[in-house]
Order: C-alpha cells, then structure tokens, then sequence
C-alpha cells in the first residue's frame, strides 16, 4: 500500500514538475515511430471507443506495412488478422431474441461470443484494465465477461479453452497513459480475469503494471494453462477445502497462497495442516518471503520464526528493489512484513532490537521513520489494518509512548492559508489517542503549547494505568481526563 501510494505520487510530482510536462504519448516519439503511434492509437480508439472492428483492422494493416520496422508492427499485423477474421463472424452471427432464455450450454457459448463486445476502460495508474468493472463504456450495455463469471462454475470448460484465444476485445490497458504504448486486450486476458474470480486463487501472475496474459511469453502461458488444466482435473468432484488445496498445491504466487493459506485455516478449520504448511515452506521459498511466511504464522499462534526475521532484518537482507519471478517489491515487502510482526508479536527483547537499529545516528534507509510509519499506521488502521484474530490489548502501545519525547518534525500540515508542523510527538500522540478511544484533548491543528499539554496528560495517564490495561476497541471517544 505504501509503495503503491508513493508511485502516484511520483506520477503527480511528474505532472508538476513544470510547464514542460507533455502527458501527450507521441511527444515522446520522433520520425516513422511516431507516425506508426499516430496510427496504431486510431485503431485502438476506433476499436475500443466506437466498435469499428473493420475500420481498426485497416488501420492497424497501415501500420504493419507502412512502419514495418516499428514497435507497433508486430501487434497490428496480428490484430489486424484477428479484426477481419472477426468481422466475417459477425456477418455469419444470428442474435438470438431473447439471451436470457437459452440453455445454459448455449448461454455460455452465447456470452462466450460476445467476449469481443466488452468494452472496458483502465481506471487508474498504475493498475490494470479490468473486465469485471463496468468503467467509462461509452454505450454501457451487457457485459459478457461478468456474465460468464455469473454462470460460475459450469463456464469454468469453456474459460479454459479461451485460454489460447487472442482474439480482441474493446478493452484496453496501458502502464501509463502518457506513455506512447497501448494493450488490447484479447479473450484470453478476460478468460483469465473471469477464473481468477472463480477459482480458488489466481493462477497467473503479473510481473508489472504493464504485464497481461496476452503479452506474457508463450512459454509463460502454456505453463499458466497447464497449471489451471490439471487443477481443474483433479479437482472434478472434490470438496470444496480439498479444491483449495489442490491450488496450494499448484503453487500460486506468494501473495495469493499466504491469502488462500489463511482462508482455509480461519474459514474452513484447517489451522494445523497450514501451519504444518508454512513451517515446510519456509525452506522451500527465497528467503525474502520468510517475513510473509512468518506473519501468517504468528496470526496463527507459531512465533518460532520471527527470531529469525529479526537477524535477516538487523542484516539489512531486506528493503531495496529486490524482485522475484511471483514478487515485483519482495524486497519490500519483506521490510514491511518483519516490521508488522515484530511490532505486533515480537517479544521485547525483538522489539528493543528494532528500536535500537532506528536510533542510529546514520540512518540513510529511514529505519526510524519507517518503523514509526508502521506503528502509527498499525494503531489508526490507515491502511495496515491488525489481524482479525489479534488481541488489541496486547498492543505495544509503550513503543508509541517512547515517542512523545521526540519533537523532531514528522511532516507538515495545511488547510486553507493555515499551516502547521507535525512533529513526531504528534503523530504519535494521535495514534495513541485513536487507538484507545481516550481524548486527551489532542489536536493536531492547535498550538505546539495545547499540544503539548496533551502530551503531558498521555504520560499521566500512561503512568498511571493499571499494570495490565485493556486497550479500549476504537470505540468514540470517551469523557475527557480531567484537566483537559
């Protein structure tokens, strides 16, 4: 989450950088590059915003023979083929009166056809075009795509057959939109977006924010397709639990096997079979997904690997822009994950590790501010929500408390002409505030004085409080301390 956030504001720095900035895709091209842009962007917006199939296969055929040596040839030759092709189907196509109506074998095949109609658009960047959203059609009608996922399980045949399909759809994807690169996508990329639905996770990974099924190597998509295929074998007849086994079994990507991992120990009663999961795992994956690995572990009672996040994370083995094949920010991540365990489930001795390592004079990784970043997101829920199963009370709210001493500044604040500094007192000082439900009078726009009156009444309370307090439950504030 924090990653994703810092990349758009990294798009709207760009934006602002100066008068300079051209969010025009071709100004960043020059001589026949830009001219076979100029066409393949006609043909993509005559596809996806009006539907002429016949107009954008001629325009992509001008591009193929016109620019030949292009970045855009290749796509427009195929996609010109496939348009034609397409375009003879819908001369030989009879609309049935009434869709709804038909068997359930030929309303598969029915919405199945129609796949070429769904006409989605991306809803922000970075990110993905999505067809199960019905975002910025320009003639909303019945999306197929959604239908298809609607029919669920007796579709999942037919899905697996359009895996190979690289016919277009109306929809398209892009990195970002000012750059000179677009993605139509094709009825495998909706097929694997309708299964990703259904099945019990996903079986294919992006590896960036411009990656689609489509565009992946046909090495990757075969080894995807057989993958699905030989779950959807095995899984004929099963229930459901041993269904979502088998997929663990595939294996998916880390993110969506420690998500499938936690269904099945939370949902279904399967707490021992994952744990003894996780623990095998371990060994069995990079050493930068221990963190996730671990994190799962301790919501499920098993600390007996955070020791070793700890030692990793001390080492600096984690953070960077380190990737994997199934992990884009697993370097990242990894950070993120060590420091939400150890905050959340780590013993004292890990957590005054973790504080001592953010003390350091030389800080150039911003571990301090990192490891405030997290407590405070952990203690508002801004983003980094506690596990269900985690016991509020036993919050390490004193590490939050160590902080009200610190007035060093955190970030600014504005509303209107009125600007203040928010020290990291502050910020931690609200955190404790929202998190115990108490009002200590705490303001973030007031005076540094008020402020730090506040503050003082926190370390009153905090001194005062009985050896083993419960925490409160984020509930509205309650009655003022007196003197507030």
């Amino acid at each position: 989450m924090r990653h994703l956030l810092t990349t758009v504001l990294v798009v709207i720095a760009w934006a602002c950088a100066g008068a300079d900035w051209n969010w025009d895709p071709a100004s960043r091209l020059t001589g026949d590059e830009k001219k076979a842009w100029t066409t393949f962007i006609a043909g993509v917006k005559s596809l996806q915003d009006n539907g002429n199939r016949k107009r954008a296969a001629k325009l992509f055929e001008q591009v193929a023979k016109e620019f030949p040596e292009s970045g855009y040839a290749a796509d427009s030759k195929e996609l010109s083929g496939l348009l034609r092709q397409m375009v003879e189907e819908d001369k030989r196509w009879t609309e049935p009166r009434a869709p709804g109506a038909l068997p359930l074998e030929r309303k598969i095949a029915y919405y199945t056809y129609h796949l070429r109609d769904v006409n989605c658009y991306q809803m922000g960047q970075p990110g993905m075009c999505h067809v199960l959203m019905e975002f910025g059609q320009k003639r909303p009608g019945t999306n197929a795509a959604m239908r298809l996922k609607e029919i669920g399980e007796p579709a999942i045949p037919a899905l697996i057959q359009l895996l190979e399909d690289r016919r277009p759809t109306r929809s398209v994807g892009y990195w970002r939109n000012f750059s000179p690169s677009r993605t139509v996508l094709r009825f495998q990329d909706a097929a694997i977006q309708i299964l990703d639905a259904l099945l019990p996770t996903a079986f294919y990974n992006r590896k960036s924010t411009a990656a689609y099924f489509s565009t992946e190597s046909a090495e990757v998509r075969e080894r995807v397709i057989r993958s699905i295929k030989s779950w959807y074998r095995s899984s004929l007849g099963k229930p459901e639990v041993e269904k979502k086994w088998l997929a663990v079994e595939a294996p998916p990507g880390i993110h969506q096997l420690m998500a499938l991992l936690k269904e099945l120990a939370l949902e279904h009663g399967q707490k021992e079979r994952v744990l003894a999961t996780l623990r095998q795992i371990c060994n069995q994956r990079s050493p930068l997904q221990l963190p996730q690995i671990s994190y799962l572990m301790c919501q499920l009672g098993d600390c007996g690997k955070v020791d070793a996040v700890v030692t990793a994370y001390l080492a600096g083995q984690y953070g960077g822009a380190t990737s994997l094949p199934d992990d884009s920010a697993a370097g990242l991540n990894a950070e993120e994950n060590a420091l939400r365990q150890v905050i959340l489930y780590g013993t004292e001795a890990q957590r005054n590790a973790l504080k001592k390592n953010a003390e350091r004079k030389d800080d150039p990784l911003n571990k301090r501010r990192d490891l405030l970043a997290m407590l405070v997101n952990l203690a508002e829920g801004r983003g980094e929500e506690l596990p269900t199963t985690y016991p509020r009370s036993q919050f390490p709210l004193e590490m939050l408390v160590d902080v009200l001493t610190n007035k060093e500044e955190w970030t600014s604040g504005s509303q209107g002409s009125k600007q203040w500094t928010i020290r990291q007192c502050d910020e931690a000082a609200e955190a404790i505030q929202k998190f115990t439900g108490e009002h200590f009078g705490f303001d973030a726009e007031k005076s540094e004085k008020e402020k730090d009156e506040a503050i003082s009444r926190i370390l009153d309370w905090w001194q005062k409080r009985p050896k083993k307090p419960e925490q409160g439950s984020g509930a509205p504030p309650k009655k003022a301390p007196e003197g507030s």
